[in-house]
């Protein structure tokens, strides 16, 4: 059977080449030395937790991994291939570098935990005195917040087809709230993963033409359950925008995806806030570049504390970095990133929100590999610039923020809501400056990239 994984088909024989190929060299992590009189090491004396906190997530049936890993014999059946991975760091898939700050959500095996599982694996996958089965994660088919209090579903299905290039689909759905609620936990859920290259959701409102960024779903994404004293605020009269990108992957499929939430029972102590913080730079990435760097900045006009953090690249991306630069002078690494890999791009959730005042900034960098040392790059010949697909590029990073609830908030201008107007009227985009040296098809995809909104409160 071939499961999709992104744009690539992963058969599970094949799925340890394709890490070997796929992923970017990297250093093997250090092995523990086991005492000669340790005691063994069982499915039910440790395994089984640590599946439930690491592998569960996205090896269960129908959930992102391209086979399941919930019980021993899951395990007991690829023994030798999941050894490979596990040995040189390739699984669990983490990629924030030891120069980050600590996170919430990081899925990466301790030193203690790698060796346990080693041994274990190593010894045929023992299942011990008791053969309880972990606790499992849903099942793709429920949701991960639990049953929401409201669903929005886009109301007609995507065609997809089974070849082809498909343009972004936007559509705009009524909540149909008729009060304020505040968010406890949202989860977008495309109906086939496989195929969903990302969405966002974004909460408009046409009386004022505004517009707050919501949430994503990316490669590798998990839903976003925030702390007891965190919510979103989803205000009365909101509509939901999707923007959803799709990639047919040899099956003609048709999409309904939707977005859950879940209300809080109280009103939170701080509300978030997201911004995309990029350079809106014509990128320009020639043939054969192997380190071509963009950078972006965003000056803080208002005290807040700094949540989650994502980058964003595309197939040329090569590594990121996000940092924090106080009016000192000092910096902090928010993230950084030295392997990219297209196929995961988390959301990190920091352990301790970083506190940050009027003044200070957020840094990102994106850095870009065009060369034919790239393995995922699909042809080193040719000139990259920014657009939607997934052969142009993007740069840039979300962040989120912490703010005081009872703050006086205001949203973004809706600024997609004109363009998306006046292509329904048929009107030409508004005129802007072409890239140096790009064609008028190139400069059409960088304009439509640089609709997108930055979405959230701008502190």
């Amino acid at each position: 059977m071939i499961q999709w994984v992104g744009h690539r088909a992963i058969t599970f024989a094949s799925f340890a080449t394709w890490i070997a190929v796929s992923r970017p060299a990297q250093e093997k992590p250090p092995l523990l030395i086991v005492p000669p009189n340790a005691p063994p090491v069982t499915w039910s004396s440790r395994i089984a937790e640590l599946v439930r906190l690491r592998c569960v997530g996205c090896h269960r049936e129908g959930g992102a991994g391209p086979f399941k890993l919930v019980t021993p014999e899951d395990f007991a059946g690829a023994r030798t291939m999941i050894r490979a991975v596990v040995a040189d760091g390739q699984m669990p898939p983490w990629f924030a570098t030891p120069a980050s700050v600590p996170f919430k959500n990081d899925i990466s095996l301790r030193p203690d935990e790698r060796a346990d599982l080693l041994r274990w694996l190593d010894d045929s996958c023992p299942i011990g005195e008791s053969a309880h089965s972990i606790a499992p994660e849903p099942a793709a088919s429920s949701w991960q917040i639990g049953e929401p209090d409201l669903v929005v579903t886009i109301p007609l299905p995507v065609k997809i087809p089974a070849t082809g290039v498909l343009d972004y689909v936007t559509r705009e759905v009524p909540t149909k709230l008729d009060h304020d609620v505040w968010v406890s936990a949202i989860e977008i859920r495309p109906q086939h993963p496989e195929i969903c290259h990302h969405a966002l959701a974004h909460a408009i409102y046409p009386e004022d033409k505004t517009a707050e960024f919501i949430d994503s779903y990316l490669p590798g994404g998990r839903a976003t359950i925030y702390p007891k004293e965190v919510g979103f605020k989803l205000e009365m009269g909101a509509f939901i925008r999707f923007q959803l990108h799709y990639t047919p992957n040899g099956t003609p499929l048709q999409e309904q995806t939707q977005i859950g939430f879940k209300f809080a029972t109280e009103p939170p102590a701080w509300r978030v806030a997201g911004q995309i913080v990029r350079s809106h730079q014509r990128l320009r990435i020639e043939p054969g570049d192997p380190d071509f760097v963009v950078s972006a900045e965003h000056l803080v006009t208002a005290d807040v504390r700094l949540r989650r953090v994502l980058s964003h690249m595309h197939l040329r991306g090569k590594a990121s970095k996000i940092e924090v630069v106080k009016r000192d002078g000092s910096i902090t690494t928010a993230l950084e990133i030295e392997r990219w890999h297209p196929e995961w791009q988390f959301c990190y959730e920091l352990t301790e929100p970083i506190v940050l005042e009027r003044g200070d900034k957020v840094h990102v960098t994106s850095r870009f590999d065009n060369s034919r040392n790239n393995p995922f790059n699909p042809d080193p010949r040719a000139v990259v610039t920014a657009g939607a697909q997934i052969w142009n590029e993007m740069d840039g990073a979300f962040v989120e923020w912490m703010m005081p609830a009872d703050r006086p908030y205001q949203r973004h201008p809706d600024v997609l809501a004109e363009f998306l107007d006046r292509a329904r009227k048929g009107l030409p985009r508004k005129p802007r400056e072409r890239a140096r040296g790009a064609s008028e098809k190139e400069d059409d995809a960088n304009q439509a990239d640089a609709t997108d909104d930055d979405g959230g409160e701008s502190p």
